[in-house]
């Protein structure tokens, strides 16, 4: 039986440390196809991903146990996270635990329940939202809540209020909020859709905490407040008097310190859904207020230097974008110039003139115009008379000729063929969009899509290869399942006696039906339709485009504030939720039919190999990619020896960063060295004094461990090199041949840039190789160096 959460007080001061709780917010689809695809945790800013920035400030405020809650790509999260550890030994203290719950969870109350029923919960839990960036200090703040907590044993949750502009406002953060000034004890939390007036009434007027009380003139007062009035007229918008705060220019970022009680009432009562509409709103309105919310109001204006912290939470692609092209220009903006520490490490980037950030080794044709704020990420290139106007080239991208992108986004290990058209839109990694092809604004198209020649995309489509090919796959098995229990039938009615023919044709269609569903690259298989790859929103095009890159809520309301009351309560139907869909869709907590429909649907569909296929594909890219870095690294060193340290620690540092080993590296950089050896005169004593000049002693040195792996595949590469005629380029191979690959020994050997260790080992192992069977040199050689 769980222990009951008052129990917490046994603890001591081990109530006053905060446990971290991170959930993946995939309860709307704003941000569709890339949160059915992947997850928010993995949205690409500034080099790092979105919980870079989580699990660093979890680290800066102290919080080592940090529960993540997802519902699906639970096996790509715990991946990165083992990466990011391993790669960042700063970090490796964090003890993070990944907890997978059930996919038809939907609303942030069901997950917290879930929660309650996989964890016991004793102490007060730090609870964020995957798609909420904290670039903040909160020991002050935590502090305060347990400070707090002691003289009011009512509360129950903190919050942490923020400043909002029009910049990084959502749609959702029409309300007002009232506190009071002397014990920042929350008073009211209304929203103000669809209202021109808020009404304070007598109830809280009582509550406010005042050394000396008004007179009993708390009449009912109807402070009249235009919700649709502009942040720019901020006495309008804000009433402070000696004892209470109203405000209209606050907004709740998903960050929440909540006590133990807040996952009691949840689980107590299933109309909480979001934390916002439903929790808070019903706490304050309750007739008999058992429960206390407190708040903490951020100093997070960060064109002042006065800000000291900033949490944004990334409702849609509009304020996504703004907050990355604050990052890409931090070092002119007060606060985050000041506030490395508050920061992951970002990729080191070169600014070139104003507005424009690359990488070092990017290459970008004299003929293209880079505008407004663009970054380039590292191995990236970009052809001929290219534009890029206000965008984001990802990782490793490649750039055709004539291509124009404006204000958009382009993921890691794209290729863009010539005279592409991208504008204000977001394009995911590992998407190929081949030549002519022109996408309108306010389009997401979604990982591993490949977009053949010609075509255009229109103004707000949402495209998906993952969509295709579950329907596609789901499709085909429904289809063979039905085929072969016709079959099967038929077969019986007919030849009852013929019992092995049927057994035969039955493995025979068996077989194929296997082969057909390991086979996922069925795209191959049929010419491209766009409508096959559409993925449907519940969004209208307005909302979809003030949701987009380049969206803008002034304007969207401005277009709003006309329609009638009759159009606002469709509208304010159609809302995206702040945490949660719509009343109307059944959670899990309910028990119902079509649940399990779908289960039954989900398990006859294992999308699981549509994720393999594309894994596999994304990991050779990476490590071509990683190759390929390796290779410009050593080739500097050998053309500069003098360099060949800093080069080393440059190879160090790279392969750490993508927790690669150094026996990675060694086979990345070989056939770089194996080309510089082929330059070389054929001849012992050149190749002793070419290769202490080049310091190939110190290049293999650094990266050989005294493991018997590492020589022994060192030995196969030099094996598998000789037997090349010709190298990269059809260059002649002058160290060809079973000869040569015995003198090749030798003078490395004599060169002493590694020991021969194992070698004997190693000659037993590939005795049958055709090369070293009848070679009576190569082993007199290694009998000479086993009495050696």
């Amino acid at each position: 039986m769980k222990k009951e959460i008052d129990f917490n007080i046994c603890y001591g001061e081990e109530k006053q440390n905060l446990i971290g709780l991170l959930i993946e917010n995939n309860f709307d689809d704003i941000y569709d196809p890339l949160t059915t695809e992947s997850l928010r945790f993995f949205l690409p800013l500034n080099g790092v991903c979105l919980i870079d920035f989580q699990l660093h400030f979890f680290k800066q405020n102290n919080i080592k146990k940090i529960y993540v809650v997802v519902t699906h790509h639970e096996k790509e999260l715990l991946n990165y996270i083992e990466k990011f550890q391993k790669s960042k030994k700063k970090y490796s203290d964090l003890d993070i635990e990944v907890i997978k719950m059930n996919k038809k969870i939907k609303t942030l109350g069901d997950a917290l329940r879930d929660f309650k029923k996989c964890v016991e919960i004793y102490n007060d839990i730090l609870l964020l939202l995957s798609d909420t960036v904290p670039v903040a200090n909160i020991k002050e703040i935590i502090k305060a809540h347990f400070t707090n907590k002691e003289k009011c044993k009512n509360q129950i949750m903190t919050l942490i209020l923020s400043h909002y502009t029009y910049e990084n406002r959502s749609l959702n953060d029409d309300y007002v909020i009232a506190y009071d000034n002397f014990t920042f004890k929350l008073l009211l939390f209304e929203p103000l859709k669809n209202k021109n007036n808020l009404i304070l009434t007598k109830e809280i007027l009582n509550e406010i905490n005042t050394k000396e009380k008004k007179n009993n003139k708390n009449q009912e007062k109807n402070l009249n407040i235009n919700s649709k009035e502009s942040t720019n007229n901020s006495h309008n918008q804000n009433t402070l008097t000696d004892s209470i705060r109203i405000a209209y220019d606050l907004t709740l970022p998903n960050i929440f310190i909540i006590t133990p009680q807040v996952f009691k009432l949840f689980e107590d009562n299933f109309d909480y859904q979001c934390m916002r509409k439903d929790f808070i709103y019903n706490i304050l309105n309750q007739e008999i207020k058992l429960e206390e919310i407190y708040v903490h109001e951020l100093n997070d204006d960060y064109n002042y230097t006065e800000c000291n912290n900033i949490i944004t939470t990334l409702s849609d692609f509009r304020i996504y974008f703004n907050f990355f092209k604050k990052l890409i220009e931090r070092n002119v903006h007060p606060f985050f110039s000041n506030a490395n520490y508050l920061l992951p490490e970002f990729p080191k980037v070169i600014y070139n003139e104003p507005g424009v950030y690359k990488s070092k080794n990017v290459i970008i044709d004299h003929s293209c115009k880079l505008l407004k704020i663009v970054l380039i990420e590292s191995h990236s290139e970009i052809l001929e008379n290219s534009t890029i106007e206000n965008s984001v080239i990802g990782k490793n991208c490649k750039i055709g000729k004539n291509v124009r992108i404006v204000n958009s986004i382009i993921g890691r290990n794209s290729i863009i063929k010539d005279n592409v058209v991208i504008l204000s839109s977001y394009i995911s990694e590992n998407v190929i969009i081949n030549d002519n092809v022109f996408i309108d604004e306010c389009c997401i198209i979604g990982k591993n899509m490949n977009i053949p020649c010609n075509i255009k995309i229109n103004k707000y489509m949402r495209l998906s290869v993952y969509k295709y090919l579950k329907e596609k796959m789901k499709l085909k098995k429904n289809n063979e399942k039905e085929d072969l229990n016709k079959n099967m039938k038929r077969e019986n009615d007919e030849n009852k006696n013929n019992e092995s023919n049927f057994q035969d044709d039955l493995q025979n269609k068996e077989n194929h039906i296997n082969q057909e569903n390991n086979n996922c690259n069925i795209l191959n298989s049929e010419p491209f339709e766009i409508n096959n790859y559409i993925v449907k929103t519940k969004y209208s095009d307005d909302q979809l485009r003030l949701f987009s890159l380049i969206g803008n809520l002034q304007n969207y309301l401005n277009i709003k504030i006309p329609c009638s009351s009759s159009d606002n309560d469709s509208l304010e139907e159609s809302d995206y939720s702040d945490y949660s869909v719509s009343k109307n869709n059944k959670t899990i907590s309910d028990d119902n039919i079509s649940c399990k429909e779908d289960e039954i649907n989900n398990d006859s569909v294992n999308i699981d190999n549509v994720n393999n296929y594309f894994s596999n594909i994304n990991e050779e890219k990476e490590k071509n990619s990683f190759t390929k870095e390796i290779c410009i690294l050593c080739k500097e060193a050998l053309e500069k020896p003098q360099f060949m340290s800093h080069k080393i620690l440059e190879m160090k540092s790279f392969r750490l960063s993508l927790n690669y080993t150094d026996l990675d590296v060694i086979i990345s950089f070989f056939p770089v060295v194996w080309e510089f050896i082929n330059k070389i005169n054929f001849d012992k004593n050149t190749w002793v004094e070419s290769f202490d000049n080049s310091k190939l002693d110190l290049l293999f040195s650094s990266f050989i461990l005294d493991n018997q792996l590492y020589y022994e595949t060192i030995y196969d590469l030099i094996l598998n090199f000789s037997k090349k005629q010709f190298l990269t380029n059809n260059i002649k191979n002058n160290i060809y041949g079973s000869d040569k690959l015995c003198n090749a020994f030798e003078y490395i050997y004599h060169s002493d840039i590694f020991e021969f260790n194992y070698f004997n080992e190693w000659m037993e192992k590939n005795g049958s190789d055709d090369y070293l069977k009848n070679n009576e040199r190569l082993k007199a050689f290694a009998k000479w160096l086993s009495e050696e």
